[in-house]
């Protein structure tokens, strides 16, 4: 039997994934079109992939927050495209990209 590796995203992968689950929270906290679209789309490649862009970014606020929402836009566009559509801008404090 050999060791068993750990995959992990960066080394940091804890504290991205924290800052992706705050970020979120606003649409994530209530029921809504966001949940029924996750329903469909699956939530783990919308906080994996989050996790994984802000990994890159680790340490520059900016660059983290910019990250968390460009995979937030995929999400929403992925949702509009199968007929579900939310407010997402406003609540998770992304400006039009």
């Amino acid at each position: 039997c050999g060791a068993v590796v750990e995959d992990t995203v960066c080394e940091s992968e804890n504290e991205a994934r924290a800052f992706c689950q705050d970020m979120s929270e606003p649409i994530v906290s209530h029921p809504g079109l966001y949940h029924k679209c996750e329903a469909k789309l699956g939530s783990a490649s919308f906080t994996d992939n989050c996790v994984f862009d802000v990994c890159e970014n680790m340490g520059d606020l900016a660059k983290m927050k910019e990250a968390f929402c460009e995979v937030a836009e995929d999400v929403a566009m992925e949702c509009e495209d199968i007929g579900f559509v939310y407010e997402w801008r406003n609540a998770t404090g992304c400006s039009k990209l």
